[in-house]
């Protein structure tokens, strides 16, 4: 028993000492001289691509008849579009159709006069000179209002993708001469977080991680300018 006793104690100090082990291991750990800081990257790129949303509106007292005129302005539409515009059909896409009654404010109460048929068509442009053209020709047809015109890079992955880079390097470049002012150098990277702030997206499925314009409400030249690439980084290093 005095043995059995003995071997119980042993036991018991082998475990003490090990829970005191791992609590240096994980003070160590956390205590490990680091450096953070922030990369940042912005460049320009020129646009290459326009990404138009139009909506197509028929309002009429009998359903069946808003339904009838919303589908011959909708064939009207998609007809421009690949016969005088020569827009590839396969860039032309429906995103949004509703029918339903037409809710109109009176006074202080909304009451239903017939019915709204509405439809929104998205294309894809990338012949930029284009624009004035497209403008003038979508304002002649019936039901049809402009909601938006976005530019966008095709290259907008590349681009974003060597931005990160850039961002990366700033990082570790402020980083090293912060460091070398204290008389230490960095090791390796402890974490790094981007930050999706920094990425900015275009109008629907066209997502291209880049800033944009939206164009809307009037017609007139198209001043193109730049779109702006920005990639922000956090990146913590050790400090040796």
């Amino acid at each position: 028993m005095r043995g059995f006793h003995l071997f119980g104690i042993c036991s018991l100090l082998l475990l003490k000492l090990s829970a005191v082990n791992s609590a240096a291991e994980v003070v160590n750990f956390t205590s490990t001289p680091s450096i953070a800081v922030r990369g940042v990257f912005m460049n320009k790129v020129a646009p290459d691509q326009m990404l138009w949303a139009v909506s197509i509106k028929t309002i009429d007292s009998d359903l069946v008849k808003a339904a009838e005129i919303q589908d011959a302005r909708v064939k009207q539409l998609i007809a421009y579009l690949a016969d005088s515009a020569k827009i590839d059909r396969g860039e032309i896409s429906t995103n949004h159709v509703q029918l339903s009654e037409n809710r109109v404010r009176k006074g202080n109460d909304y009451v239903y006069e017939g019915y709204e048929a509405r439809t929104q068509i998205g294309f894809l442009v990338t012949d930029l000179t284009m624009y004035q053209d497209l403008w003038v020709g979508l304002a002649k047809l019936s039901g049809i209002s402009i909601d938006s015109v976005v530019l966008s890079s095709s290259n907008a992955t590349e681009h974003r993708d060597a931005a990160r880079l850039q961002a990366i390097a700033s990082a570790r470049g402020k980083a090293e001469k912060m460091a070398e002012a204290l008389g230490m150098k960095i090791g390796k990277p402890l974490s790094i977080v981007e930050d999706p702030s920094s990425s900015r997206s275009s109008y629907g499925d066209y997502d291209n991680g880049v800033s944009v314009h939206n164009i809307s409400g009037s017609g007139g030249g198209l001043a193109v300018g730049r779109l702006e690439i920005r990639a922000k980084v956090d990146i913590t290093f050790e400090l040796l």
